[in-house]
């Protein structure tokens, strides 16, 4: 038979740690889970080494109806909504300043860039005596804060300082001048051409189908001429700034023979010659 024999078993104490006390939780308790959000904001705290703040959300859905759940960060609002506001207020700004300035420019006679470099062409002073390029002079003005002197071969402009702003030979037979507040109109009466300028150079250098009989400038740059017409006994032809034609007037049985314009250009004055029973009338109809 066998032999059976008991085997030496050493005994061991229970001690705290093993041995399950009143201190210790059981197998089956319970125990509370903690939201995963909440484990990587203290980690994230605990690496940046950040103080404790705390502050309120939105209770999970664990949480209790009647409780607010804290959390150890406290929401900063950014500059979202303030920088909106100033990239709007920027805008109406921009909008603001862009209306101002159309606004001035339809204002001004010939628009703002015109204007602006009329009033710098006044700017400085002069000598107190203006030496001029030709001894036959034909025009002289002074108007508009300006001086303009037409002569048989030079148009010459000088502020009221004597400071010149301007010199061009013109190359007319016989010129003409008309003055406004922006511009200047030298045309050859009895031939076909023209020339427009303001106070610092030439804007325009064109000629018409007709001979110039008289001619008339307006503030705004408008300009009608007084011509001969195949077929009529006179015609008068307005035209604006950029010289296209606004309005044309054929006279069948009257002679015109001077027009002026409004400050505008809006409307015309024309003179109308006529001669009945030897008898010289005039007529002065406005357009």
């Amino acid at each position: 038979m066998a032999n059976y024999k008991k085997k030496k078993v050493k005994r061991i104490k229970p001690t705290k740690s093993n041995h399950p006390g009143k201190n210790h939780r059981s197998l089956t308790e319970d125990v509370k889970m903690q939201d995963s959000r909440i484990r990587r904001i203290e980690k994230r705290r605990r690496k940046l080494k950040t103080p404790n703040l705390t502050f309120t959300t939105k209770k999970p859905k664990t949480a209790k109806k009647n409780k607010e759940y804290v959390s150890e960060y406290k929401i900063i609002k950014g500059n979202k909504i303030k920088n909106k506001f100033k990239k709007i207020l920027y805008y109406i700004s921009c909008l603001f300043i862009i209306v101002v300035i159309i606004c001035i420019n339809y204002m001004t006679p010939t628009g703002l860039v015109e204007t602006a470099s009329n009033f710098i062409a006044k700017l400085g002073s002069g000598y107190d005596t203006a030496y001029l390029q030709s001894n036959k002079i034909i025009d002289f003005r002074n108007d508009h804060g300006r001086i303009s002197v037409l002569s048989d071969t030079y148009l010459e402009l000088y502020n009221n300082n004597s400071k010149q702003m301007l010199c061009y030979q013109h190359g007319f037979s016989t010129p003409q001048l008309k003055s406004s507040a922006s511009r200047i109109l030298v045309f050859d009466r009895g031939g076909k051409n023209f020339k427009v300028f303001n106070n610092s150079k030439l804007l325009l250098n064109e000629s018409l189908e007709n001979t110039i009989i008289s001619a008339d400038i307006s503030r705004s740059g408008s300009i009608a001429f007084v011509t001969e017409s195949t077929g009529y006994l006179a015609q008068v032809s307005v035209y604006n700034k950029g010289f296209k034609n606004k309005f044309t007037l054929y006279s069948s049985e009257k002679r015109i023979s001077d027009a002026a314009l409004n400050n505008n250009g809006n409307k015309i004055a024309v003179c109308e010659v006529l001669v009945e029973n030897g008898v010289y009338s005039s007529i002065v109809s406005v357009y």
